[in-house]
């Protein structure tokens, strides 16, 4: 069985790092796929957990050179009494999936356990101690949210580039001034260029050169040119362009990080809603207890501001919940005793007790957290003509640097001036723009999505809803509330409406589907019969022996498959169905002797998606198992003009692919599990009214809230960031297309780019990439 993992990644600098640690990956023993984003330093991998683990995982990541980031975790094992205590707990734990590393102390009794959150939890690794026979407690306390690396290192060189400046322009007459000048530079690119240096020394060595090889060959050759005219001859110096190119990318760098960290803002906000404690009941007591510590059954009482701690349900009290986080309902949503409650949300009024169901990673938060966090990390398809580009950059640029530093001195224009021509084409190369392109904005969208109510699978999913042209409803649960009612009872063969409600609710009571459960609600009361012989037709009724009689109810398909004539009942059924009900027909003995009319009504916002998607350009659809009158009535009142009826569920993907043959991108509204065959074959699944269940695989698009509305935002979000995306992509490869040639001389004498603009104006595109997709966040339903 296939397990998953995500992994955070540092260290990457561009597309092709992602490529260098996926490569390493595949060569991994066990892992079955990988898949790495840039831009949101993700790594996800399926693996075989009997031939790969993450340890072996987080080794091939490291051995491509980069940082897996692993959660850091401390229990305080009290018993913990001598070394063969640490010897067992470090092995017993690191033989558990999803743990890295452990490190026991003895004489702090602390066990310190790295693990990956995507495949154990703080609750499992507690469990896996205690199962070893010690008794832990979380230490409170976590890691800090650190800050961007590059900063401290940006502010040294900051500070040291300086006095290189004002030196190098102003004061040519400053005794000692090439030592002073040599001393300072050489400060900036040990202590700033190192993260650039080590990443060049990595990449070389896996034979993948990657950006930093650019920034290190750039400033290197200035420098050592430099060096060489201090000591050895007398000529320029251009310390200034080797500080400031460190410098300036340092900068670009820890702006980059503080606009992806904005980026990544959804995710931290849902982490963060997530209560420490809990106030749990036991024995009549009540002590509050760490949330981690909580376990189905468990009853927690939720007082008026503060946050439900478990997914649960409610056994006594009554609040109205602000599930505003979690679902994108803006509005706070009444809850009663038996109504079901999300961890995380909150309680803003009445005093409430809660009996907790799924906590860890089966809440529904940690799922949400989970499927956001897989979504950012896939890649697009448009991401792939980047990668391809990214790939083969860094060679083609330093042949083209070469290129330019031999023409400008064939031109005579000398040693200094051309090599600082190929150094500005080095630097002003680098792909990291074209590399954030696309993961900056999928980031942002699935975020901001998430903050929606709306869950998107990742890039791909964005690129179907940008080419759809078709959106296929299902009726019944999707385009109506899936809770018909009896409105109508009759009787066609003088036996009595009871005895008619009688016989239709012995026969249903071995179904689930709706109308069954609204003969069984207008039924309420009254004695069954006996059955015997009970077989249902999924698409067209049941039958069974009533009493010892022949009986059966549904539509007209099971009155032809059994035999049984309307004779004068069509009538009946026509006239009901032309009002837009579902007509159930009642068979006794051989004969119809009555019906059953119920209705399902549209929701209240059904008329205003279909006229928000037609707005969108979209051409709408339903699909249903009623009749023609049924579903021509109903549409006509929700405003859809296309249909297919009398569908039976097992063809609703076949309806689909008949659609797609046509030539159409199609988008399928379901509900996630009736519709999972259907929700597969569209471009785009849609699952909507989903509840606390969001796993649905069917779904490429997921949305939390019962809400129609929702369908016509994804699209709308779905095609804006696509749109971000093709202005990301166009202006990445518009800077490189245009910065190169410029740098390489082009213009000259009336435009030429130093290094160090050069350094400037490569960061600041990559900024400028991220940015232009934080607009998204401003996006609106």
């Amino acid at each position: 069985m296939r397990k998953k993992a995500s992994i955070r990644i540092e260290g990457m600098h561009c597309a092709t790092c992602a490529l260098n640690i996926e490569k390493s990956l595949a060569a991994l023993k066990g892992v079955h796929k990988a898949e790495v984003s840039f831009g949101s330093g993700t790594a996800i991998v399926e693996y075989d957990p009997s031939l790969a683990n993450a340890r072996s995982i987080k080794g091939a990541i490291e051995e491509a050179g980069y940082k897996p980031v692993a959660e850091r975790i401390a229990f305080y094992v009290e018993d913990m009494r001598c070394a063969s205590c640490i010897r067992a707990l470090e092995e017993g734990l690191l033989e558990k999936d999803g743990v890295v590393a452990v490190n026991a102390n003895l004489a702090t009794k602390l066990v310190i356990v790295e693990y990956l959150p995507s495949v154990a939890s703080a609750s499992e690794l507690r469990d896996a101690i205690k199962g070893l026979g010690y008794t832990p407690m979380i230490r409170e306390g976590g890691t800090a949210t650190k800050g961007s690396r590059f900063r401290p290192r940006f502010l040294f060189s900051l500070v040291a580039t300086i006095p290189i400046f004002v030196i190098s322009m102003f004061l040519m007459d400053l005794p000692y001034r090439s030592i002073i000048l040599f001393l300072l530079g050489t400060a900036v690119l040990v202590v700033g260029g190192s993260p650039f240096y080590i990443g060049s020394y990595k990449s070389l060595r896996r034979g993948v050169p990657d950006m930093n090889v650019l920034v290190a060959l750039g400033a290197t050759a200035a420098y050592l040119y430099s060096v060489y005219n201090t000591f050895f001859a007398a000529g320029d110096l251009y310390y200034d362009a080797a500080a400031m190119l460190i410098t300036f990318v340092l900068l670009g760098r820890y702006l980059e990080d503080a606009a992806k960290s904005r980026a990544s803002m959804s995710i931290r906000k849902l982490m963060e809603l997530q209560p420490k404690y809990a106030s749990v009941v036991k024995g009549g007591e009540e002590r509050k207890v760490p949330v981690d510590e909580l376990a189905p059954g468990d009853e927690v009482v939720v007082r008026p501001g503060e946050a439900i701690p478990a997914d649960g349900t409610i056994i006594s009290g009554s609040a109205a919940v602000d599930e505003s986080m979690v679902t994108g309902e803006s509005v706070p949503v009444d809850k009663a005793e038996g109504g079901s409650v999300i961890g995380g949300t909150i309680n803003k009024t009445g005093l409430i007790r809660v009996r907790v169901e799924r906590v860890g990673r089966d809440s529904f938060l940690a799922q949400i957290i989970s499927f956001v966090e897989e979504a950012q990390a896939r890649k697009a398809p448009i991401q792939r003509f980047a990668d391809y580009v990214a790939s083969r950059f860094v060679p083609a640029v330093v042949s083209i640097a070469l290129i330019t530093f031999i023409a400008w001195m064939l031109l005579g224009k000398g040693i200094g001036f051309s090599m600082l021509m190929a150094v500005s084409v080095l630097v002003i190369a680098c792909p990291c723009a074209l590399g954030l392109a696309t993961p900056a904005a999928i980031m942002v969208g699935i975020g901001k999505g998430a903050e929606m109510g709306i869950l998107i699978k990742g890039g791909e999913v964005l690129e179907a809803v940008r080419k759809l042209d078709t959106v296929v409803f299902d009726k019944t649960g999707t385009l109506t509330a899936g809770k018909p009612s009896v409105v109508e009872v009759v009787d066609l063969a003088g036996v009595g409406e009871e005895e008619i409600l009688r016989v239709a609710a012995t026969l249903e009571g071995g179904s689930e589907h709706p109308l069954a459960a609204a003969v069984m609600e207008r039924a309420a009361g009254l004695p069954r019969y006996r059955l015997e012989e009970f077989e249902a037709f999924p698409g067209e009724g049941i039958r069974g022996k009533v009493d010892g009689k022949e009986a059966a109810i549904g539509n007209r398909k099971i009155m032809g498959r059994l035999g049984i004539a309307m004779d004068g009942a069509e009538g009946v059924a026509a006239r009901i169905e032309s009002e837009g009900k579902t007509v159930s027909i009642l068979a006794l003995g051989g004969k119809v002797v009555g019906m059953i009319a119920m209705i399902d009504r549209p929701k209240p916002d059904a008329k205003e998606a279909v006229e928000g998607l037609k707005k969108e350009g979209l051409e709408v659809y339903m699909i249903t198992g009623d009749n023609e009158r049924v579903a021509k009535a109903i549409c006509r009142e929700i405003g859809i003009e296309k249909y297919f009826a009398e569908v039976s569920p097992g063809e609703k993907a076949q309806r689909i692919s008949m659609l797609q043959s046509e030539g159409r991108v199609v988008a399928f509204v379901g509900d996630g599990i009736n519709d999972a065959p259907a929700l597969t074959q569209a471009d785009v699944g849609i699952a909507i009214g989903s509840g606390t269940e969001i796993a649905k695989e069917a779904g490429g698009i997921i949305l939390t809230r019962d809400d129609l509305l929702g369908v016509v935002s994804s699209i709308r979000l779905g095609r804006k960031t696509m749109s971000k995306i093709r202005q990301n992509m166009f202006w990445a490869l518009a800077y490189n297309s245009a910065g190169i040639p410029i740098a390489a001389g082009i213009l000259y004498p009336y435009l030429t780019l130093r290094p160090e603009i050069a350094a400037l104006a490569m960061s600041l595109s990559s900024v400028s990439v991220v940015s232009n997709s934080l607009l998204l966040k401003r996006h609106k339903e």
